[in-house]
């Protein structure tokens, strides 16, 4: 079987980060992201920085064997008979005769290293002191302190602005030779989709529960812990609290994400606009001087109806998208409408469920007659048009048979 050989270069600098060969031709672009990692994890060279002669001394043969030189992060490395002492050029600058004579006074050899250092290609000749079995050097050891670039963070791609190549992805089946090209770029830390899930829907949860129960410091000393006389207000913390613990259990035991992480910087944004829109609405509906909607009780009713089916119709999309996806599998298929009448939405948008999402806040709107609840539903259906149409793209672009009557979020329209 022929082997491929995979250069890694960054995306912007154009460096070499790393040289993997022997690499399978059915090897994944996940599985060469862990080839990588484990490249970046070795250690690029060891670096040697002399102390005086006081220092504590170590002997060699028992050091190479604990940190071994070879290994995945040297594309080559070549050793004589004997253990040597890699020196850096930093140390090297600051080697004087009267200062180390013992160990200048050592037969000097020529080490050739090809190995990475700090991020970048490097191969040079460096000056070494070869040891015998029974003598000891006055050094420490360090090594990098290189970015850990575990596989969640890597986008690696076939050009330095194009697209980053899916996990799945086949090394044979890319149109590369067998020395194949890859540019990296940083995404930057990563978090799971649950975890940010969790803290975006449990923020607003407890902080709309702190307006409902008027805590201290919120609307007046004479308002703590005091309840609204207006029952729309009740129901008001009612649907809110579904709406959000619906979206806990949803992310426990019901989604499956494509992408198991997304950029950690990202849930600082979710949290301040799901926080932050829950803390205004929240303020205004459980005010000692809200007035209740001007249709009254029918206005409630009708905005509660909406609301109610709304939800159903979202849980019922979550459930059939989750049926449609094997457990541990990244498998995409054209969603169809199921026995479920709620699903027979599918057959007039891609993204139902964004359509019975924003539905729901809609109802919220009408039933408290919020502004703040109103412009977080713009907001929301703004965003949600646009994952919808991303979405919709997709699956023209993947699927040739994909349903032609279908519209991203708003059946006939959007």
């Amino acid at each position: 079987m022929k082997h491929y050989e995979v250069e890694i270069l960054d995306a912007k600098t154009r460096e070499k980060l790393c040289f993997l060969d022997k690499v399978e031709p059915q090897a994944t672009i996940a599985e060469i992201k862990n080839l990588f990692t484990k490249s970046r994890k070795s250690g690029a060279w060891m670096h040697c920085p002399l102390r005086p002669l006081w220092a504590r001394t170590f002997r060699w043969d028992l050091i190479l064997q604990r940190f071994p030189l070879c290994g995945p992060g040297f594309c080559g490395l070549a050793w004589s008979r004997r253990p040597h002492v890699a020196i850096g050029r930093n140390a090297l600058a600051g080697l004087s005769e009267g200062q180390h004579p013992a160990l200048l006074a050592l037969p000097v050899c020529v080490l050739e290293l090809h190995g990475l250092l700090r991020g970048g290609a490097w191969g040079e000749r460096s000056c070494c002191r070869e040891l015998g079995s029974h003598q000891a050097v006055h050094c420490d050891i360090s090594f990098p302190t290189d970015p850990q670039w575990y596989p969640a963070r890597q986008s690696l791609r076939l050009d330095p602005k194009g697209k980053s190549l899916k996990d799945e992805d086949v090394l044979q089946k890319l149109p590369v030779g067998t020395t194949a090209t890859l540019y990296f770029r940083d995404l930057g830390a990563q978090i799971s989709w649950v975890t940010v899930f969790l803290t975006e829907y449990a923020g607003p949860l407890f902080i709309y529960l702190l307006f409902y129960f008027r805590v201290p410091f919120i609307y007046g000393h004479k308002y703590d812990f005091t309840s609204s006389r207006h029952t729309v207000v009740h129901l008001a913390c009612i649907c809110h609290s579904f709406h959000y613990i619906k979206r806990l259990l949803e992310t426990l035991f019901v989604h499956r994400f494509s992408h198991g992480t997304m950029p950690l910087r990202n849930i600082f944004k979710n949290c301040t606009y799901y926080w932050g829109f829950a803390a205004w609405m929240a303020y205004y509906i459980n005010h000692p001087l809200y007035t209740p909607p001007t249709y009254g009780a029918q206005q409630v009713k009708l905005a509660l109806a909406i609301f109610v089916i709304c939800q159903l119709g979202n849980f019922s999309i979550h459930m059939a998208l989750r049926d449609l996806r094997p457990a541990g599998s990244k498998t995409r298929k054209i969603p169809y409408p199921t026995k479920n009448p709620f699903t027979w939405l599918f057959l007039l948008v891609s993204c139902p469920n964004y359509t019975y999402e924003v539905g729901s806040w809609i109802g919220f709107a009408i039933m408290t007659q919020c502004l703040p609840v109103a412009l977080f539903s713009l907001v929301g259906f703004t965003q949600m048009t646009i994952w919808a149409k991303g979405k919709h793209r997709s699956y023209l672009k993947e699927f040739r048979d994909y349903p032609p009557l279908r519209m991203p979020i708003i059946p006939f329209l959007l």
